[in-house]
C-alpha cells in the first residue's frame, strides 16, 4: 500500500502574499488560481469528489488509483504543487521584503524542521 503524508501549514498564505498572478491569452489577462491546495482541497482536484468519502481517506484514493494504475490524480496534484511552485515560491524566494515566515527559515537557515510537505509511496516504482 502507497502511504502519502500530505501537510503543508505554511503554504496556505503564500497566494496571499504574492498577490494576485495573471496569465495572458488572446483574450486578454486572466487571474490564475496558484494557490498550494490543502488536505480539503486534494478530494476535488485530484478525483472531482465534493469531499472524502466518509469510510475512505485521501491516502486510500490515491492507492487505489495506483493499484489501477490510474496515475490521472497524482499528475494533478503534482502539476498544482509545481505551478504554485512556479508562480509562488519564487516570487517569494526573490522578494526583499518577503515575510514568508517558516518557510523561509526552513530553506535558509536550515532550521531542523520536519519536512512539511512529503510524498512517499512504495511498492509502485516509484
Amino acid at each position: 500500500m502507497s502511504l502519502f503524508l500530505i501537510g503543508a501549514g505554511f503554504n496556505a498564505d503564500a497566494a496571499a502574499e504574492v498577490g494576485p498572478v495573471f496569465g495572458n491569452s488572446f483574450d486578454g489577462r486572466f487571474p490564475m488560481n496558484c494557490a498550494y491546495p490543502l488536505v480539503a482541497d486534494v478530494a476535488h482536484l485530484c478525483f472531482e469528489l465534493d469531499q472524502v468519502p466518509a469510510n475512505k481517506s485521501i491516502e486510500q484514493l490515491f492507492d487505489g488509483a495506483l493499484a489501477q494504475r490510474d496515475y490521472g490524480p497524482l499528475k494533478k496534484l503534482s502539476y498544482r504543487l509545481m505551478k504554485a511552485d512556479y508562480y509562488l515560491a519564487t516570487r517569494l524566494s526573490s522578494s526583499e521584503n518577503s515575510n514568508w515566515g517558516l518557510a523561509h527559515a526552513f530553506t535558509t537557515h536550515k532550521c531542523g524542521c520536519p519536512a512539511l510537505l512529503a510524498f512517499f509511496a512504495r511498492g509502485r516504482g516509484f
